[in-house]
């Protein structure tokens, strides 16, 4: 019985998705000569922040394997939630794990806010974005 209950909670884990989300991708989409944001597992879901609360949101750069160029970060807030980035490059062919660091200010009202991390390759081509969903509750 004991064995059947472990087999069970087993097979259930094993089915359960693991959260991962992509940015469309930059560069020369569709090519070995593209990159995109990627953020795994609890960093993909949506940000809770109350009032005045702070939360840092960790994004990662992934280069298709033509893509060598340095790429410059770049972050959007709103009016009720500001936002910063570090670093704010990547150099050729680093693959840095980005940190978005977004603050829900003191007079913030409840609500949806979306925050804009935008990836611009050096030299030219297509820029791609990451939507970071930031909802205030009070």
């Amino acid at each position: 019985m004991k064995q059947a209950f472990i087999a069970a909670a087993l097979a259930a884990f094993a089915l359960t998705p693991v959260a991962c989300k992509q940015s469309s991708e930059g560069g020369a989409p569709g090519t070995p000569g593209a990159f995109k944001f990627e953020r795994d597992g609890t960093q993909a879901m949506d940000t809770n922040l109350k009032p005045g609360d702070s939360k840092t949101v960790e994004v990662k750069l992934k280069r298709g394997s033509d893509f060598k160029r340095g790429v410059k970060f770049s972050v959007k807030g709103t009016d009720h939630v500001s936002a910063d980035v570090t670093p704010d490059a990547a150099k050729e062919n680093e693959t840095p794990t980005i940190h978005v660091k977004v603050t829900a200010k003191g007079d913030a009202p409840e609500g949806g806010n979306d925050v804009v991390l935008t990836g611009t390759p050096e030299g030219g081509g297509n820029a791609t974005t990451e939507t970071i969903k930031v909802n205030v509750k009070k």
